[in-house]
């Protein structure tokens, strides 16, 4: 049986939240290893290279994310292919926005280079895996008298 509009574009919405979550995280990662590492204490131009890093990578992010299926629906929330092809594109922005900015931009602090992806795919998946958690407490019974069956 096909899927019904609503039930698609209800599907639609969720994988759009969990692209914009992506998204989100690679800021929230940044900050939040610049305080552990740095103690908020950077110049502003290390700043703006430390945010540029943070959009760069979120970016790409979404890039990868959708060629590889993470926003188009392949996958099952939180499944271990999915994970794997999150930690995957998370290790390709780690090297390849790493080196990138660690070269190309003059006062990029190098420690975010290495601490900022760990956090920011283990904010991903965690994520995931309590979309699958609360998926999957769901019985799917709609009545109040109805009762699950062992068939």
């Amino acid at each position: 049986m096909p899927y019904s509009t609503h039930s698609t574009a209800r599907m639609a919405v969720r994988r759009l939240g969990v692209a914009l979550h992506d998204f989100a995280m690679w800021f929230v990662a940044t900050v939040a290893m610049t305080g552990a590492r740095y103690d908020f204490a950077l110049k502003r131009v290390q700043w703006e290279a430390a945010l540029g890093y943070a959009l760069a990578a979120a970016v790409l992010m979404l890039f990868l994310g959708y060629a590889t299926g993470l926003y188009r629906g392949h996958f099952k929330w939180g499944s271990f292919t999915e994970a794997f092809r999150l930690g995957a594109a998370a290790l390709f922005i780690t090297i390849a926005v790493g080196i990138a900015f660690i070269f190309l931009v003059d006062d990029f602090p190098a420690g975010l280079a290495a601490s900022v992806p760990p956090l920011a795919l283990l904010l991903m998946v965690a994520a995931r895996w309590l979309i699958r958690a609360l998926s999957d407490t769901s019985s799917g019974i709609e009545s109040d008298d109805a009762v699950p069956a062992l068939i």
